[in-house]
Protein backbone atom coordinates (compact mmCIF):
# COMPACT_ATOMS: atom_id res chain seq x y z
CA UNK A 1 0.00 0.00 0.00
CA UNK A 2 3.04 2.39 0.67
CA UNK A 3 4.16 4.30 -1.99
CA UNK A 4 7.77 3.56 -3.39
CA UNK A 5 9.07 6.67 -2.39
CA UNK A 6 9.14 8.97 -0.03
CA UNK A 7 9.24 7.39 3.38
CA UNK A 8 12.04 7.99 5.43
CA UNK A 9 15.07 5.64 6.67
CA UNK A 10 14.44 3.36 2.98
CA UNK A 11 10.89 2.43 4.88
CA UNK A 12 9.46 2.38 1.08
CA UNK A 13 6.60 0.49 0.03
CA UNK A 14 5.80 -1.25 -2.83
CA UNK A 15 2.48 0.01 -4.42
CA UNK A 16 1.45 -3.62 -4.79
CA UNK A 17 -2.28 -2.84 -4.15
CA UNK A 18 -2.07 0.27 -5.84
CA UNK A 19 -3.34 2.63 -3.22
CA UNK A 20 0.18 4.62 -3.63
CA UNK A 21 0.15 6.10 0.32
CA UNK A 22 2.79 8.88 0.63
CA UNK A 23 3.93 9.81 4.00
CA UNK A 24 1.95 12.78 4.93
CA UNK A 25 2.51 12.89 8.36
CA UNK A 26 -0.78 13.87 10.20
CA UNK A 27 -2.30 16.79 12.56
CA UNK A 28 -2.67 16.55 16.26
CA UNK A 29 -6.16 17.61 17.75
CA UNK A 30 -4.29 20.66 19.08
CA UNK A 31 -2.44 22.07 15.77
CA UNK A 32 0.89 20.88 15.93
CA UNK A 33 2.16 18.60 12.61
CA UNK A 34 4.07 15.36 13.06
CA UNK A 35 5.76 12.49 11.33
CA UNK A 36 5.82 13.66 7.80
CA UNK A 37 7.75 11.48 5.95
CA UNK A 38 7.26 8.88 8.61
CA UNK A 39 3.75 8.09 9.33
CA UNK A 40 0.36 8.03 6.69
CA UNK A 41 -2.92 7.58 8.35
CA UNK A 42 -6.55 7.73 7.55
CA UNK A 43 -9.77 7.43 8.89
CA UNK A 44 -12.43 4.77 8.76
CA UNK A 45 -16.20 5.01 9.14
CA UNK A 46 -16.51 3.82 12.66
CA UNK A 47 -16.36 5.66 16.00
CA UNK A 48 -13.75 3.93 18.91
CA UNK A 49 -14.13 3.44 22.79
CA UNK A 50 -17.87 3.84 22.82
CA UNK A 51 -17.40 7.44 22.49
CA UNK A 52 -18.02 10.33 20.02
CA UNK A 53 -14.60 11.83 21.01
CA UNK A 54 -12.58 9.14 19.00
CA UNK A 55 -13.10 7.09 16.01
CA UNK A 56 -10.82 4.11 14.26
CA UNK A 57 -7.93 4.96 11.37
CA UNK A 58 -5.43 3.12 9.91
CA UNK A 59 -1.94 3.90 9.53
CA UNK A 60 0.63 3.15 7.53
CA UNK A 61 4.60 3.48 9.48
CA UNK A 62 7.71 3.57 7.74
CA UNK A 63 9.38 0.40 10.05
CA UNK A 64 6.55 -1.43 9.57
CA UNK A 65 4.77 -3.23 6.08
CA UNK A 66 1.82 -3.99 7.90
CA UNK A 67 -1.04 -1.90 8.86
CA UNK A 68 -1.87 -0.73 12.18
CA UNK A 69 -5.06 0.13 13.99
CA UNK A 70 -5.19 3.24 15.88
CA UNK A 71 -8.13 5.66 17.96
CA UNK A 72 -7.24 9.30 17.60
CA UNK A 73 -9.42 12.04 18.95
CA UNK A 74 -11.27 12.88 15.74
CA UNK A 75 -9.83 16.45 16.22
CA UNK A 76 -6.60 15.00 14.52
CA UNK A 77 -6.20 15.64 11.07
CA UNK A 78 -4.73 13.17 8.55
CA UNK A 79 -4.42 12.35 4.70
CA UNK A 80 -7.12 12.25 2.53
CA UNK A 81 -7.16 9.90 -0.72
CA UNK A 82 -8.30 10.97 -3.95
CA UNK A 83 -9.73 8.48 -6.71
CA UNK A 84 -10.14 9.54 -10.14
CA UNK A 85 -12.99 8.45 -12.55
Amino acid sequence: MKSEGGWSNDGNGTNSSGLNAFPGGWRYAYGNFYHSGDDCVFWTTSLALSSEDYAWARRLVFNNQGVERENPLIFSGFSARCVRD
